[in-house]
């Protein structure tokens, strides 16, 4: 289970993390997260086969994902997450089991095995939770591959300050946006030119203007806006808390805390973001289902959110305690009987 042997055992390797832990009902995978060299691939024609799975380092595919049942079980690669079955996974609630090769038994039919579906609700996971400091990362536009992130130069010495870590205000997503197609973006129009009907073309273009992709780096503060109380400072996708001393203290030229600020997921619960100093941190340990209990329901229909499962419930409110009766005198109380002359029977007084 070394992350250190799949490390050295994995060509191409970039970079590699511990991603969490989904939790199923006979058994739980451990997920590692890495980033291989991407490859630059010639855009798919629209409806084709390939179309279905988005290139190496680009969209859902922006990572490449490893489970293990612990122990000293191998590491095993999951397959790239395919658009068809993230949009299948959206409409199912399923518990996994933590047996790859079980058939996931569900309504709508889901077209893979658990395999594929564990890779979907990764890919979903990791568009929606996946954060990073503000101003932490930029969009490389030199890189070949799409939506390329690389660190910001000086990153650490602008680092965000604790009490703008402690705000929805000073985090951003460092992941692609999932659009309803299952996928980060639209077909490349200019780069198929001459290869699709002017018809499929309009299709695709009409699509795009009713859903455009979300730019990356966008803040968490936009999340669930359309559910945020009118009396509400922030939105209701996401729980902030800060724990331990949040006093600043004088370190060589410069300052540093001892403050942790940590982000919680409303919809995804066991997504949690950490942040200590300049350090920061994404991790996720749950069930892999989405949950719409934690937020609000939606304004026009007062149904709960769209796609979520009321898997956690909040606690119903305290009740206070009641007020104390007044005490009154027993309306009929009880006589004292004569003693007896311990005789051998007693006479009746009322005789």
């Amino acid at each position: 289970m070394s992350l250190r042997k799949l490390a050295a055992e994995t060509r191409g390797l970039e970079s590699l993390r511990m991603w969490g832990k989904v939790l199923g009902t006979c058994g739980d995978y451990y997920v590692a997260e890495g980033q291989l060299t991407a490859l630059a691939t010639p855009p798919a024609l629209p409806g084709s086969p390939d179309d279905d799975v988005e290139p190496r380092g680009q969209g859902a595919n922006r990572c490449v994902y490893w489970i293990t049942s612990g122990g000293f079980e191998p590491w095993k690669r999951l397959p790239h997450a395919r658009a068809s079955h993230v949009q299948a996974a959206r409409s199912i609630k399923h518990m996994l089991s933590g047996e790859l090769s079980k058939d996931v038994v569900s309504t709508p039919w889901f077209p893979g095995r658990e395999e594929q579906l564990l890779r979907a609700q990764i890919a979903r996971i990791s568009s929606t939770c996946t954060l990073a400091p503000r101003g932490w990362y930029e969009v490389d536009e030199e890189a070949a591959v799409k939506n390329t992130l690389r660190v910001v130069e000086g990153a650490s010495e602008s680092f965000p300050a604790p009490e703008e870590l402690a705000t929805q205000g000073g985090w951003v997503h460092a992941a692609p946006f999932l659009l309803s197609t299952g996928k980060s973006g639209w077909p490349d129009l200019e780069a198929l030119e001459g290869k699709i009907s002017e018809e499929k073309a309009a299709e695709i273009s009409a699509q795009a203007e009713n859903e455009p992709e979300k730019p990356l780096l966008e803040g968490i503060e936009a999340d669930l806006e359309e559910l945020k109380p009118e009396d509400a400072e922030t939105g209701p996708a996401w729980s902030i808390k800060t724990y331990g001393d949040e006093g600043v203290y004088a370190s060589g030229d410069g300052t540093k805390t001892l403050r942790v600020s940590a982000l919680r997921s409303m919809i995804w619960p066991g997504a949690i973001t950490v942040v200590k100093g300049t350090r920061f941190a994404n991790l996720y340990v749950g069930y892999g289902m989405k949950c719409g209990t934690l937020v609000g329901p939606e304004k026009e229909s007062g149904l709960p959110l769209r796609g979520t499962l009321p898997l956690m419930t909040a606690p119903e409110d305290i009740m206070e305690e009641p007020a104390d009766l007044e005490e009154h005198e027993e309306p009929n109380p009880i006589q004292d009987e004569a003693e007896s002359d311990k005789g051998d029977v007693d006479e009746d007084p009322d005789a």
